[in-house]
């Protein structure tokens, strides 16, 4: 069978729900990538992704050795990355702290929890499926997790978007008109974690940073609006993923992988 007979087949689902995930995943990352890129915060959001790990393998002890089925690793790295994001925006706001110390921490000591609990953890557990994810393996509650997870981000900026683009721009500025900028800045924060969260599924811990801030790079100095930006990222994170799935049943490489080196070819031939 080749790729449009397997797309349409209604017995083999996983490529039409991993082109499902691809258009659904992309709106949020244009959203929070932008964020990433125009704030500087590319490190906070690896730091977040690689934390996670920890959630996921004390999430798979708790679930495979102490057999307590209601913990599963989406509901570990979820609580990860959201205290992730709180430690570090609060080391960033209130702590004494450097901000790339912290971030570091964070980075270190999360990957090393992860791998001590998958290591002690009984059974073959292959690191590998988070690292580099694989959006073959989406099933349709997995569409419903990142489908609502993307409208509650949705929901964020349509009531927060004025405030945010005020503490992105000038947060001297947004303090003066009454704006709590470590309320606002907390929340991205949260806003980021979440979309890591569902890259992680789909990509993998080690491509996060990638598809966060290549297509907000790529399109960043033609645009001096944030709408335009987000808009632009939205658009360029869709084609990219399509063309990657795409290339990816025929090449028989990895999506993520693929995606990220397409991502990179764009990246350079906006540079020239």
């Amino acid at each position: 069978m080749n790729f449009i007979d397997i797309l349409m087949s209604p017995d083999i689902p996983f490529l039409r729900y991993a082109f499902i995930i691809a258009i659904i995943v992309s709106i949020s990352l244009g959203i929070s990538g932008s964020i990433v890129v125009v704030k500087n915060m590319s490190y906070v959001a690896g730091a977040i992704s690689h934390a996670i790990l920890g959630g996921i393998g004390i999430a798979l002890y708790l679930e495979i050795a102490l057999n307590i089925k209601y913990i599963n690793p989406t509901i570990g790295a979820l609580v990860f990355a959201i205290l992730s994001a709180y430690i570090i925006n609060y080391a960033i706001t209130k702590g004494k702290e450097r901000k790339d110390t912290i971030i570091g921490i964070i980075w270190s000591v999360g990957m090393s929890v992860g791998v001590l609990f998958i290591s002690i953890t009984p059974g073959y557990v292959d690191p590998m499926n988070y690292l580099f994810g694989n959006i073959l393996l989406i099933n349709k509650s997995d569409i419903f997790l990142i489908l609502g997870l993307n409208i509650l981000i949705l929901i964020f900026l349509y009531f927060f978007y004025h405030q945010i683009l005020l503490v992105m721009f000038d947060e001297e500025f947004a303090k003066t008109r009454g704006i709590d900028t470590e309320k606002i800045q907390l929340l991205m924060m949260i806003f980021i974690a979440i979309t890591v969260l569902m890259l992680v599924r789909i990509i993998g811990i080690l491509m996060v940073i990638a598809l966060l801030t290549i297509p907000p790079a790529i399109v960043q100095n033609d645009n001096n609006s944030l709408k335009k930006l987000i808009i632009k990222s939205i658009f360029i994170n869709m084609i990219v993923l399509v063309i990657g799935i795409f290339l990816s049943f025929y090449l028989n490489v990895s999506v993520s992988v693929i995606t990220v080196l397409l991502l990179g070819i764009l990246y350079i031939i906006r540079l020239k």
